[in-house]
């Protein structure tokens, strides 16, 4: 099980602060690239779902793997937001095609997120999966 923890720091010294005390156990710095995507009649934003490829580059020339996860059905309990969260990995290039022309995806055929995402959330046939962008950060 994963646990990550999201804090709202107030201002610059609070946040240098926290890195003083957290850097005994900095290990090393991510660059994340993050893409979403949507069917297109936005039957996952719809649902509360989230579709994305996570590039996540360790050097700074390519991205050294990839990862496609599914974030579904959120819980919020006492100001506590709880989704379920699958991942699979995806080689780089797979998921820059699937960037380029996002059907792609719905063609990868050994992927329990895909087959997850045609029959929830109905996104087949004649809907198609439409990519929204992303952003990038650093994950330290």
């Amino acid at each position: 099980i994963e646990v990550e923890v999201k804090v709202r720091l107030p201002d610059s010294t609070s946040h240098q602060k926290l890195s003083t005390l957290l850097s005994p156990f900095y290990n090393k710095t991510l660059l994340q690239e993050k893409v979403f995507f949507n069917g297109s009649d936005s039957q996952l934003s719809s649902n509360l779902a989230v579709l994305r490829l996570c590039f996540i580059t360790t050097t700074a020339t390519t991205a050294n793997h990839c990862v496609l996860s599914l974030k579904a059905k959120p819980v919020i309990s006492q100001g506590i937001n709880c989704a379920q969260e699958l991942e699979e990995p995806m080689g780089p290039t797979l998921g820059h095609a699937c960037i380029a022309e996002p059907w792609q995806l719905l063609s990868i055929t050994d992927s329990a997120i895909v087959e997850r995402v045609k029959l929830e959330f109905g996104v087949s046939g004649l809907v198609w999966l439409v990519c929204l962008g992303g952003f990038r950060n650093l994950n330290t």
